[in-house]
């Protein structure tokens, strides 16, 4: 993009995500809740950072927000869309999956629901991803 990074991805499967979950945090003003497309496999959510003297982008799909960074050294624009997977999330990261959650069970994990993030970089398109996965006694 010009005038712009591709920092960092968040992938979701819409399989990971649980209905009966609720979040323990604090209330946050001005959530913006990111549903997936019918049929689409996960929710994908972009962050860009902006050069100080982007104006409104136009050319991207999906915009959530747009944030000033600090300093006024820019924007960060945040962009989500749906998308389909190629293979099932647990099947693509079975490996670091299991080592997670080896290390889970290690740290003392009562079994109790939750979630967990993979981390990861795209060497070839230079962005940080994330998958988070939801952590369930049963898997």
């Amino acid at each position: 993009m010009p005038g712009g990074v591709h920092a960092a991805r968040i992938i979701v499967a819409v399989d990971e995500l649980r209905s009966e979950w609720i979040e323990q945090v604090r209330e946050r003003p001005g959530l913006v809740e990111i549903l997936p497309s019918k049929g689409s496999d996960a929710v994908v959510v972009d962050l860009l950072l902006l050069a100080p003297d982007v104006g409104p982008v136009s050319d991207v799909s999906f915009p959530v927000g747009r944030l000033a960074r600090g300093g006024g050294v820019g924007a960060a624009l945040v962009v989500a869309h749906s998308k389909s997977l190629d293979e099932p999330i647990r099947v693509t990261l079975a490996s670091s999956i299991a080592e997670a959650m080896d290390g889970l069970r290690a740290s003392g994990w009562d079994g109790s629901p939750g979630r967990f993030v993979i981390p990861g970089h795209d060497p070839l398109k230079g962005y940080l991803t994330q998958v988070e996965l939801a952590l369930d006694g049963e898997r």
